[in-house]
């Protein structure tokens, strides 16, 4: 890379949602450093090695990222995290509509028996993602009826969702 380039990439400040099919790796980079909060068990991961750390590595020494694993059980559940003043939901089982905060992105998974369009109303200013634990018919049904919704973004097909700036 010029002097510029990595000048640029050294000062990047941003958030990836990571498609990483049925496993969770969400990183948060800012000015040489990074977070990653993830579902598998090892920055050494296969997929996390294939997947993430390349673009990661883009920005940061993998020495500079801070790997948090978040706990994988069988079981359904839904995690919030916080980073800085943006707050993640990750939606893997049914929530309680009047109990909701504000949050910037929500990451549907496995199913989850939510309803979309609730979650549209509910979440006015969230991106909601659809990442990769999502069946075929869920994906099919979301590119069918919320197509032209531009608070929704699927991760079929895709690498990532970036989110660039704080």
């Amino acid at each position: 890379y010029s002097v510029a380039i990595r000048l640029f990439l050294n000062n990047y400040k941003g958030y990836r949602i990571y498609n990483v099919r049925s496993s969770i790796a969400l990183a948060n980079i800012k000015q040489g450093k990074a977070i990653l909060w993830t579902t598998f068990d090892s920055i050494n991961h296969p997929t996390l090695k294939y997947a993430v750390l390349p673009d990661l590595t883009r920005y940061v020494r993998q020495e500079d990222v801070e790997f948090v694993n978040i706990l994988s059980v069988n079981k359904r559940m839904n995690l919030e995290i916080q980073i800085g003043e943006k707050r993640f939901l990750i939606l893997e089982d049914i929530i309680n509509m009047d109990s909701l905060r504000h949050y910037n992105c929500v990451i549907f998974r496995k199913n989850n028996k939510n309803e979309i369009t609730h979650l549209l109303k509910y979440f006015k200013h969230a991106t909601i993602i659809i990442d990769g634990s999502n069946s075929q018919r869920i994906i099919d049904m979301v590119e069918k009826d919320f197509l032209n919704t531009n608070s929704i973004y699927l991760m079929k097909n895709n690498f990532a969702y970036v989110w660039d700036g704080d």
